[in-house]
């Protein structure tokens, strides 16, 4: 027997879990709160999803967060999509991201706001149209790099192509970065 216990007495330790698998728990049960949370003011101001002004970006932003939740869900399952429809996923984060900030400026100019914080970092600021292009650019940035990761992967190149990749992926968008706004967050 070990540590003078009998063997009928001994006690079963289940091996302790991954970090991989303690860590999308935490951030699956922290998703499921983020929704939570979410849902509380979004039904609070369901009208939003009526009025005229700002609906394209009220109802984009709907399915925007639908798209989140059905990954969420993917996760919650361990489906984890694969293939291309990996690449759909993430691609189309990326574009209704730039989509919702494009939207944004196209519905809440707000080109002649002035605040004392930048975005929403203090409670009485608003998003200005110089921020939402800026989100722009950032959202574009995202695409490109996801667009990157999955084309090294599934290309089977050599080290030099894909730091060639890797450049044009990461340093090139900043190429035409000063046609954009900057804020200091």
């Amino acid at each position: 027997s070990t540590w003078g216990l009998e063997s009928s007495c001994e006690i079963q330790m289940e091996p302790l879990e991954s970090l991989e698998t303690l860590t999308l728990k935490i951030g699956l049960w922290a998703a499921a709160l983020f929704f939570a949370a979410l849902a509380v003011p979004v039904l609070a101001n369901a009208t939003m999803f009526v009025k005229r002004h700002g609906r394209s970006h009220a109802l984009l932003g709907l399915a925007y967060v639908y798209l989140l939740v059905l990954g969420v869900v993917d996760m919650w399952l361990g489906t984890r999509l694969k293939g291309g429809y990996a690449i759909a996923y993430d691609a189309l984060l990326s574009i209704g991201g730039l989509a919702l900030a494009l939207t944004a400026m196209a519905e809440f100019q707000h080109k002649n706001v002035k605040n004392m914080a930048s975005g929403t970092l203090d409670p009485h600021a608003t998003v200005t149209y110089n921020e939402m292009a800026e989100h722009c650019f950032y959202q574009g940035l995202n695409l490109v790099q996801v667009l990157f990761l999955y084309s090294v992967a599934d290309l089977g190149l050599g080290l030099a192509p894909r730091l060639a990749l890797a450049w044009l992926a990461s340093g090139a968008p900043w190429l035409v970065r000063h046609r954009f706004p900057v804020h200091s967050f």
